[in-house]
């Protein structure tokens, strides 16, 4: 007998915004709990991803977001609104943070994500994957 495992903290249904790029590509896996972004970004700049949250459990929980980009991209990452707080970095790819249960999913971003190109990468598309987990309730 198979097992399913969901999360209560999910990116809601097109919850993958930018902000910064013109040309733009944002997905999320068909439980919530992933996502890819794809920019074409030039030389030394920088564009931000925005993640639209949703927490399902009706109680604060603690999650993680871990990223994965190409070498010679920065990534830093911040909350936007209040329904989320205390976003730390606890790896060279991994934050974490605590959510409200008022996050219901909206389309209204609360995590934001700076990607910044190195100055000495070439100009191009490049690709950003990242998960969610909830940590905790």
């Amino acid at each position: 007998i198979g097992a399913t495992v969901s999360q209560a903290l999910v990116i809601n249904f097109n919850g993958v915004t930018a902000g910064g790029t013109d040309r733009f590509l944002g997905t999320t896996k068909d439980d919530g709990t992933a996502f890819t972004a794809n920019a074409e970004v030039n030389t030394g700049d920088d564009y931000t991803v925005g993640l639209a949250l949703a927490n399902e459990s009706g109680a604060e929980l603690t999650g993680e977001l871990t990223l994965v980009a190409p070498d010679g991209i920065t990534l830093d990452v911040v909350d936007a609104d209040a329904v989320v707080s205390d976003v730390v970095r606890t790896g060279p790819f991994t934050w974490k943070f605590r959510m409200s249960p008022q996050a219901l999913g909206d389309m209204t971003a609360d995590l934001i994500i700076t990607v910044a190109l190195a100055d000495d990468m070439p100009p191009g598309f490049y690709t950003i994957d990242g998960t969610l987990k909830q940590i905790s309730e």
